[in-house]
Formats: structure tokens, sequence, C-alpha cells
């Protein structure tokens, strides 16, 4: 691809928060599962497979340690600091998210995490008040303010939070616990603007999930991953393959495809089968991450990203065009995989030959007529040049190709969760886990999102 000016290559980062990662580590070290425990799974296993590099939002209550396996010197996992910024760099951020959640308080829209009455609203807005002022007389002290414990969260999360001494404990006014939410929401919201340059991404909580896509939404702006994107853009491939398996085939009118899951997170699929205990899922991530097809596919992603910051209009309608083409390859390969196949081009000869008695032909020029159509149909097979091209973009996406692979279409989450953790999830909470993961995708819309 052309390119404007010559940049470094970015880094392709992931920021996700705080209680994402705790959220992971009490399912791990727990072996417990609801929608919101499962959700934050899957998003952190992508995360893992599909991030150069993992970022936690910035706190001064928690400090990972430095034996876990993710954050480890030169591991995945590390931490945004704000030994990192001056004053002014944090007076900065601070103050952009308290006006930026002044405004969200007047929103119905956004749906806070609790009511909105009149009441309420004054006062969170007057707590936002008082801690503007509080940044502006001193930013450092202010971020063990923001650094306060959120308790709109998971069950695991919140007995973790609870342990940290924080400034804020579960007693305090439901105002108080709105202020903290909004703040620590719209600070990464802030990062994420303030890497825009980076291209950085954001995996939200389950329990803000909701709230910033609709946020972004409002704001034309986008949170999830370019390499993200491609993942979910599969996945809904493969859900509509297999309902359309399920609806077509005549064998599922007699009983069977019923228990197959469309709505699967392809990376927590993979993870899951894969291992035979929660510990284990650990592994089979860094193992998935580790993957040459996993590595390929970053690089490429990395590639795509520094051509968008760095190019010309150009460069920018070549990397279109690639990624239409990546989307028609990854729906022609799933397809294969999950789809009612097609015939291929020796299948369709095989057909005429059935079709044809080619000795019996006693007219030579039928016969003729016949082979001469076989030649045709061989020459307007692609280019050897556009085969190589396929092949290329093929290797780049290989990744998926293996997830979907692997996956197999028989594979129900309930059932690797009983294979995995011995427990399963109730019809409730599979309906809040599909609900979640609908609301997920429905912001993927089309690749030009992103160029």
């Amino acid at each position: 691809m052309s390119q404007k000016k010559s940049g470094d290559q970015l880094i392709q980062k992931t920021l996700i928060d705080n209680s994402t990662y705790f959220s992971f580590k009490y399912t791990i070290n727990e072996a417990q599962i609801d929608a919101s425990l499962v959700y934050n799974m899957a998003n952190f296993l992508e995360s893992l497979v599909c991030a150069e590099s993992i970022v936690l939002a910035p706190t001064s209550a928690w400090r990972p340690d430095q034996t876990d396996l993710l954050f480890k010197s030169g591991s995945v996992c590390s931490q945004y600091s704000f030994d990192n910024m001056d004053n002014d760099e944090i007076s900065k951020t601070f103050v952009s998210s308290i006006e930026s959640s002044l405004s969200d308080i007047e929103k119905r829209e956004l749906g806070l995490p609790v009511g909105s009455s009149a009441k309420l609203i004054t006062n969170v807005r007057n707590i936002f008040l008082d801690w503007r002022a509080k940044v502006s007389d001193d930013p450092q002290a202010f971020i063990d303010t923001y650094s306060g414990a959120v308790f709109f969260t998971d069950v695991g999360t919140s007995q973790f939070v609870a342990s940290l001494g924080t400034d804020v404990s579960k007693s305090e006014s439901i105002a108080r616990h709105i202020a903290q939410y909004l703040l620590r929401t719209n600070v990464a919201l802030e990062i994420l603007d303030k890497e825009a340059g980076q291209c950085i991404a954001y995996h939200p909580h389950s329990h803000r999930a909701g709230f910033v896509f609709r946020k972004l939404s409002m704001q034309g702006k986008y949170a999830m991953s370019l390499a993200s994107t491609i993942l979910r853009e599969a996945e809904t491939e493969v859900t509509k393959k297999l309902e359309e398996k399920k609806a077509h085939s005549l064998a599922s009118k007699f009983g069977a495809f019923q228990v197959t899951d469309p709505e699967m997170p392809l990376v927590l699929a993979v993870a899951l089968s894969g291992a035979s205990s929660p510990e284990e899922i650990i592994h089979r991530g860094l193992d998935l991450r580790n993957l040459e097809a996993a590595k390929r596919y970053r690089k490429w992603i990395a590639h795509l990203l520094s051509s968008i910051r760095d190019g010309d209009q150009d460069t920018h309608l070549e990397v279109e065009q690639e990624l239409l083409e990546a989307r028609r390859l990854l729906r022609e390969e799933l397809n294969a995989l999950y789809g009612r196949r097609s015939a291929s081009l020796l299948q369709r000869i095989a057909s005429v030959a059935g079709a044809v008695d080619l000795e019996k032909l006693a007219d030579v020029s039928a016969r003729d007529f016949v082979l001469e159509a076989a030649s045709e149909d061989i020459k307007g097979r692609p280019s050897i040049f556009a085969a190589l091209e396929r092949y290329r973009l093929k290797r780049k996406l290989a990744l998926i190709i293996t997830l979907g692979k692997q996956r197999r279409p028989i594979d129900n989450l309930n059932l690797l969760l009983e294979k995995v953790f011995k427990k399963r999830l109730s019809d409730d909470e599979k309906a809040k886990l599909s609900t979640m993961l609908k609301d997920q995708g429905r912001i993927i819309k089309d690749f030009s999102d992103f160029t």
C-alpha cells in the first residue's frame, strides 16, 4: 500500500476496565459463572488473542501482582499509569470526564445504572461540581477519589473491590455510586480519545458496555478494535449459517441440532473446548495467542491501522478494498465450514459426465462442444495472480478460519461450561448473555466504518 508519510507501525492495544480483569480472575479462581462473568471472560480472552497489548485503566487502589502470568515482565497485560502524566494532563483528563458526566446525567436515553429522578440527578450534579473544584485545587490528590470502588458491577468484582478499602463503600448514597460509575467510565473514554492516534480500542465491563455503546453511538464514535470487528462479522456469519442449517435440515425436523448454540463468541468457544478446568482457560487463551496465525492476524491489523493513520485518500481506498475482499473471503470460508456446500468444479464436471455419456456420443461435433465447454470452465477460474492474492489474504485471516474450524457446529455453550466449570447458566442468565452479545454485535455495521 502507498503511504502518504512513513510512521511507526502501531502496537495494537486494547483498554479494559480493572473490573473486567477482576471478573475474569474471579471466574477462573472461584469457578463461578453467570451472564456477566461469561461475557467478561469472553471479552478478556478475545483481547488476549487479538490485541498485541492489554492495558488496564489507571487506579491507585490496586496494583497487579508481578507474579501473575498475565502481568509478569514481557507479558501481554500492563496498567495505564497516572505516573506518566503531568499535573496539567491529569487535571484535563479529570475535568473533561467530569464535564462529560454532568452532560450524561441529563440524557435519559443513555440509561443510568439506576433511576433518574430530579432529586437524584441534582445530588449527582452537586457531587461532580464539588469534584471539579477539588481537581482544580489538587489534581494529584483527586486520584484517590477517582480510584474509589464502583459497586455497579458483577458479584465477584463487587466482593473484590470491597476488600480494597477505597474511599467508597457499599453504604454510600446512590448518588455517590452513580457519580463514581460515571467518573470511572468517562475517564476510560477520555483515555480512548487521548490515544486515538494509536487506534486503541476499549472493551468495557459488562455493567458499563450498554452505557458506553449507547454514548459512543450518539457521538458517532467507535470503541471496538478492527480485529474484534472482523471477528464479530465472522460470528454473525456463523450464527446465520447455523440457523440456516437448523431451518433447512431434514434431520432437524426429527430432533437434530436442537442443542446447537449459534450465538457463541468464537474465541470463548475454542478456549472452553480445549480446557478441562477453569485454570486451563488462561493457558488455552495464551496458546491461541501464540499461534502463528494469531501473530499474522495482529500484524495485519496493525498494518491496516497504520495505513489509515499515515496514508492518503488513495491508501484509505486500498484499505477499504482489502477489507471488503477479506469480508468476501471470510464468508466463503465460513460457508464451506458451516453452510450448505455448493458443488466444486470437479463435482460439476463429474455431474456433466454423468448426465452426458461421452463414449456413446456418435456426433463428433457434440462431443467437441462438451469438451470445449469444460475447457472454457477451467479457463474461467481465477488467474494465478488472483489465486496468489487470495492465498495471501487467507493467510492473514487464518486465525479466524482456524477458530471457525475448531468451533464445532454442534458445540453448545452450556455443555462447554459444564465440562469446564461443572455448572450451567440458567435460562434467565443465558437470555441475559444473549442480549449482551447481540448488543455488542449490533454496533458492527460495515468495514467502511474504519476507512
